[in-house]
Parts: structure tokens; sequence; C-alpha cells
């Protein structure tokens, strides 16, 4: 009877442990698999012309700063990480020359 209750109870000394490793390792938070998050501006809604264009450089350089940052970067994972990380390095660069054609037309103007 004696070792029936030291087998019930490792038994649950080991359920319980393993609930617990399960638990803390849940609660840690995701890694982040592309970058750092990237900041939008509050608000593009200038009063005029010139700061607007200091604001569009501005996010311009950031974008600029991300994308070097991340074509220059090694990515280690599964395959689907590898596209996500591509897909959002093409988003942001897509967003960049935007920001660029943008800031030629200000100039133009």
């Amino acid at each position: 009877m004696r070792r029936l209750w030291i087998w019930i109870l490792s038994g649950l000394a080991l359920l319980l442990g393993g609930l617990l490793v399960l638990r803390f390792i849940h609660r840690e938070q995701p890694m982040c698999y592309y970058g750092p998050p990237v900041k939008e501006p509050d608000s593009l809604e200038v009063s005029s012309k010139a700061q607007r264009q200091i604001q569009l450089q501005q996010r311009l350089d950031s974008l600029r700063n991300i994308i070097e940052e991340r074509q220059n970067s090694e990515v280690y994972g599964p395959p689907e990480i590898m596209k996500e990380y591509g897909k959002e390095t093409r988003r942001l660069q897509a967003e960049a020359d935007s920001l660029e054609m943008e800031l030629k037309a200000l100039k133009e103007d």
C-alpha cells in the first residue's frame, strides 16, 4: 500500500511539473520573426507643404533603415517564416517606393 501511494504522488508531481512547464512556456512573449513593428506616424495631415515633405522624408529614412537591416539579416526557421519575412520586406520596400514617388511629386509642385 505504501508503494502505491508513492507511485500515485510521484505521478501527480510529474503531471503538475509538466503542466507548470507548459504554462511557463506559453506565458513567454512570442518571438518577433519579422523585425520590429513599423511605427505608423500619428498624422500626416499638416498645414504646410514643407512640413509634409519633412515628415515624409523622415518616414522614408526610417523605412530605408529597416529595409537595410532586414536585407542584411539572416533568417532561421521553417520555410513559412522565411516567406513571411520576405513578404514583409517587400511590403516595406513598396511603401518606401510609394513615399519616394510622393516626395518627388511634392518637390515638382
